[in-house]
Parts: structure tokens; C-alpha cells; sequence
């Protein structure tokens, strides 16, 4: 399993603080939904 890259884990963040929906998120960076709350998770802790 990849690790998604520090700077897309900021784009991702940064979008999701903004309001967009993960589903919207997902899409705009081609990765997985289910591991979005994953990747955030461990980004802030």
C-alpha cells in the first residue's frame, strides 16, 4: 500500500477545510474516498 505524497495530503486537507465533499475531493485527486479520513488522520496527529 502507497502513502500518499506530504503535498497531496495538504491539497487534500486544505480542499476538505474549504467544504468540499470527500466525494468531490476523491475525484479532483484521483484517489480513494475511504482513505481520504485515513490520510487525515494521520496528517494531524
Amino acid at each position: 500500500m502507497w502513502s500518499y505524497s506530504m503535498d497531496l495530503r495538504i491539497r487534500v486537507l486544505k480542499d476538505g477545510d474549504s467544504g468540499l465533499p470527500t466525494r468531490v475531493v476523491a475525484e479532483k485527486y484521483d484517489v480513494s474516498s475511504s482513505r481520504l479520513g485515513t490520510q487525515a488522520q494521520a496528517t494531524t496527529a
